[in-house]
């Protein structure tokens, strides 16, 4: 397949059913409610309090990238997205 990413994302996504995700999303709230996110620190500055301050220091609206592995599980229990 060959075209604008936009435009077939736009097209393919035209044609899901719509999918109500809220129990799911209040499975994994729980889930972090009781297994919070445990901080060990390597170094100095561990990674995930990095993470978590760039998180509240712009209310949620950083653009945070990160490889595929610990990283990303960091960013994913933090923001709360699927990183």
């Amino acid at each position: 397949m060959v075209g604008d990413v936009r435009i077939v994302m736009e097209a393919l996504t035209a044609e899901l059913p719509e999918i109500d995700h809220r129990d799911w999303l209040d499975q994994i709230a729980t889930w972090r409610e009781r297994h919070p996110l445990a901080v060990h620190a390597v170094g100095s500055l561990p990674p995930q309090e990095v993470i978590r301050a760039l998180y509240e220091a712009t209310g949620g609206e950083a653009v945070l990238v990160s490889d595929v592995g610990q990283h990303q599980m960091w960013v994913a229990s933090i923001t709360g997205s699927a990183a």
